[in-house]
């Protein structure tokens, strides 16, 4: 039987850390304004090289992170390494019910959902994790040409075509059981969208 092919999220792979640093110098500041609280279960789905990993494990009582890239997780793991309640994995964000053992209060999705092959399904995974009235964070690019993001004097993020506005990206995670509930701006160059899971109940 042959293993399951790799899922390829386009637009999304690590940045150079000089310039994503950068541009998410308070990483702390971003998700207290994106509604995670002290004493909750949080995942960091797609968490990268943990840059918003730690801040988040800093308020939450448990943190998982997952991430496809090997890599990536063991760089997370180095980052988190002196806080206890992490559990870091490697992963594909499409079936990652499979991977995190509890219900979550809280899932960050950061410059992640734009790039998915099915942007449902993905929000439909992180459904499916949440427990009713958990929230889920999602941080995405505006939509602009990457001429006029520049970071370090050079154009960043994934191609125009890409990207969400905030918009596409309320209307794609309505439709899967959640309420928008706050919009921010947490760069120059990102909005960040909190929902809460409230399922309409089966008849």
């Amino acid at each position: 039987m042959s293993e399951k092919a790799p899922v390829v999220y386009h637009g999304t792979s690590m940045p150079d850390p000089d310039w994503w640093q950068t541009l998410w110098s308070d990483p702390a500041g971003v998700v207290a304004k994106l509604g995670l609280k002290p004493g909750m279960v949080a995942l960091d789905l797609g968490c990268g090289d943990g840059w918003f990993t730690k801040p988040i494990a800093q308020i939450a009582q448990r943190v998982y992170a997952l991430d496809a890239v090997p890599a990536l997780v063991q760089a997370t793991e180095q980052r988190v390494a002196s806080i206890g309640h992490v559990q870091c994995i490697v992963g594909d964000a499409m079936d990652a019910s499979h991977y995190v053992p509890e219900p979550l209060d809280y899932i960050l999705l950061a410059n992640t959902l734009h790039g998915a092959p099915d942007r449902a399904a993905l929000v439909q995974s992180c459904a499916a994790l949440l427990k009713t009235g958990g929230y889920l964070a999602i941080v995405g690019w505006h939509v602009r040409p990457r001429e006029e993001c520049q970071v370090l004097g050079k154009p960043r993020g994934p191609h125009p075509d890409l990207r969400m506005s905030a918009e596409e990206t309320i209307k794609v995670v309505q439709a899967c059981g959640f309420v928008h509930i706050s919009s921010e701006s947490v760069s120059l160059y990102h909005y960040g969208l909190v929902f809460e899971y409230q399922p309409v109940p089966r008849r």
